[in-house]
């Protein structure tokens, strides 16, 4: 349906003259009605949305339908009417038929917008509804509700930067809003002072003068690290690769970019979550943190792949592995990490754990015997953790020995 509706829209453009007029008017009434009946099926498809609200609102900009959306207004009146019944009723099919309609008459018409954008935030359709909110603000464009459900709508899907640009213009609308100036005080990006301003300054100049300098690049990247600013860190690295070719500092350090900024997500939306105190802004904080664990898994676990011997790169592996959930996975790495003698306590700390949460008992004792063996009487903290471990492991199984095979060892 989707690709006929693409074809007649093709066909529906304005030709040489001596087009047949109607025919073509024929053919764009067709491509709307399969474009609208495209989102009524699939609101949340962000290809069919924004592809209906283009082709609606190319066909309305002549003078002729000004003067056509000045008839239907009564009609689009019942229409947005008809389209907030649906919506308390939450009667999605009949909300998405009422709604297109509306927008087949006036596609700016900023009620109707606001209501679609609504309903598709309650059918957790976000994109969509950014969509719709767009559309509103190319005629609106300091329109408070309109500004403030985009703000909303930004934060609640994590793009942050966006949403803390739509609470600075809520803001400039109205300087007195508090729930506006806590949430872009949570999420905005925490402005450089002179100093940090200076030293990025002289680090800039630096690098400019000699690109090829891995050096050099690596000190700047840092320094906008520290202040937040990854996307220009990006662009640094992109030319320092290009000046000076392959460099594995470069590589280590486009790691470090991305675990850098996906950190700095995770703390925007722990501040977040803490002033919106919702369901979903929780389960976004959570959403996130698990996307941070898996892509340092796999940041540390092509290091590993590249430099076996790398223990702190196989400690911080096995760590992330053994977050997500993946016990066995993580006890192999911190297997071979206990080879580091730099690790060798911890890792068999974290392995015995590993093993426990596994039910690998004799394992796990192994593994504690392990880490306390070299302590003596001035055991560090690590070894006297593994000790804890270890008795308490070993009073479970013998109290399990006493009782039978119905008990249970706590992991």
């Amino acid at each position: 349906m989707f690709e006929r509706a693409n074809g007649l829209a093709l066909l529906s453009k304005p030709a040489a003259p001596g087009n047949d007029r109607v025919k073509s008017r024929n053919i764009h009434r067709q491509a709307m009605e399969l474009y609208c009946r495209c989102v009524c099926r699939d609101p949340a498809n962000l290809v069919y949305a924004s592809k209906m609200l283009s082709h609606l609102s190319a066909q309305h900009l002549s003078a002729r339908r000004l003067y056509r959306r000045w008839l239907a207004a009564p009609g689009i009146l019942l229409r947005s009417y008809r389209i907030r019944k649906a919506r308390r009723r939450q009667d999605w099919p009949r909300f998405l038929e009422h709604g297109v309609k509306a927008l087949r008459s006036d596609p700016w018409r900023r009620s109707v917008l606001l209501e679609m954008a609504f309903g598709c935030c309650s059918q957790e359709a976000a994109g969509a509804a950014l969509l719709f909110l767009g559309q509103a603000l190319v005629k609106h464009e300091n329109d408070l509700p309109v500004l403030r459900l985009q703000a909303e709508t930004l934060a609640s899907v994590g793009r942050f930067e966006e949403a803390a640009t739509a609470w600075a213009a809520v803001l400039r609308l109205g300087p007195h809003d508090a729930q506006a100036r806590a949430m872009h005080e949570a999420i905005r990006r925490p402005d450089a002072n002179l100093e940090q301003a200076n030293h990025i300054g002289q680090l800039t100049t630096a690098f400019e003068s000699d690109p090829a300098d891995v050096s050099h690049a690596l000190g700047l990247v840092d320094a906008l690290i520290e202040q937040h600013a990854f996307d220009r860190a990006e662009a640094v690295l992109q030319r320092a690769r290009g000046a000076a070719g392959y460099d594995g500092r470069v590589e280590q350090k486009t790691g470090d970019l991305a675990i850098a900024r996906l950190r700095r997500h995770l703390v925007v939306a722990r501040q977040y979550s803490a002033v919106a105190n919702t369901d979903a802004a929780f389960k976004l904080l959570e959403q996130i943190g698990r996307e941070l664990l898996l892509h340092e898994a796999a940041v540390y676990r092509q290091r590993c792949e590249k430099r076996p011997h790398d223990a702190e790169s196989r400690l911080a592996l096995a760590k992330r592995l053994r977050d997500l959930g993946d016990f066995s996975a993580a006890a192999e790495q911190f297997a071979l990490a206990r080879h580091s003698p730099p690790h060798a306590e911890e890792a068999a700390l974290e392995e015995g754990e590993c093993r426990q949460r596994l039910q690998q008992f004799e394992a796990a004792l192994a593994c504690y015997r392990g880490a306390v063996s070299t302590g003596g009487n001035n055991q560090n903290e690590i070894q006297r953790r593994a000790n804890a471990r270890l008795e308490v492991l070993e009073n479970a199984l013998a109290q399990k020995s006493a009782s039978g095979p119905s008990g249970r060892v706590a992991e």
